[in-house]
């Protein structure tokens, strides 16, 4: 089998999912989709993740206030079932460059918090 070939299938299939499909189509693409990742599965992702921090930084600041909240809600959340996202979230800066922009968002008579 080549390269990639049992995910690159699934491309027409998840150009037609919609929230209307059924449960059962989702997971039979999501089994696929895991079988297909599994001899692909990169074990140090976060550190990947970290290099690019600039084009992270660059997407965080062009959320809207909705995005960064859902964005920092993802980061506590997804904690709970991959341990070490927030953690690394924390130390990549990227919660900081979240936090910063999310500030932009509140009212200037507003007083931020100083460092203590």
């Amino acid at each position: 089998m080549d390269k990639y070939t049992q995910l690159l299938t699934l491309i027409p299939q998840l150009k037609n999912l919609n929230k209307e499909s059924e449960r059962a189509q989702i997971h039979r693409i999501s089994k696929d989709f895991v079988a297909g990742m599994s001899e692909y599965m990169v074990v140090d992702y976060q550190q990947h993740l970290s290099q690019n921090h600039a084009l992270m930084q660059e997407k965080i600041t062009s959320f809207d206030e909705d995005t960064l909240l859902a964005y920092l809600t993802y980061v506590i959340r997804m904690d709970r079932f991959v341990g070490g996202i927030l953690v690394n979230s924390l130390q990549s800066g990227w919660v900081l460059v979240a936090l910063e922009h999310l500030a932009s968002f509140v009212p200037a008579q507003t007083a931020i918090p100083s460092a203590v």
